[in-house]
């Protein structure tokens, strides 16, 4: 949900990628397009702002007695921070909340939309195996999303 929105359903769900996660497949609605956007265009943004940051070496090169200073500067002028930032702060905007089926929300900090670059058949295998009774009627047409949710 987003806004009071929903923005999709979630399938099966699916092994957690990494510990304190969870993963569901999700079934996007036409109000997931602006959503869309931002999911695609984070990761990019997440690896320019790495590259922004300067390394604990580059760090140590600094003043200590500036050293959070110049790194305050780095995030608000650099524009690969200010662009991760950007993002961030739309999603933000958008107050994604998970609810269970019964429409109790789900704690989920962190809500991650993914598009898979994955044969509609071979995802087909990968949800049965997983809930055998899993209806998977129309659920399969690309694009295929996975939404990962975390801890803070």
């Amino acid at each position: 949900m987003s806004l009071g929105r929903p923005l999709g359903q979630t399938g099966v769900e699916l092994p957690p990628p990494a510990p304190g996660t969870r993963s569901w497949q999700f079934l996007p609605t036409a109000e997931f397009a602006p959503a869309r956007r931002l999911f695609a265009a984070l990761p990019r943004a997440i690896e320019e702002s790495q590259e922004a940051i300067p390394t604990a070496g580059e760090v140590e090169q600094f003043p200590e007695a500036e050293r959070e200073q110049r790194m305050r500067e780095i995030v608000r002028t650099d524009p690969r921070m200010m662009h991760f930032m950007a993002l961030s702060d739309q999603l933000d905007a958008l107050e994604l909340v998970l609810l269970d089926a019964q429409g109790v929300r789900l704690e989920a900090p962190n809500i991650g939309v993914t598009e898979l670059e994955i044969a509609p058949d071979d995802f087909r295998d990968v949800l049965s195996s997983m809930d055998a009774d899993a209806d998977l009627s129309g659920a399969l047409t690309p694009p295929i999303f996975l939404l990962v949710t975390s801890a803070a």
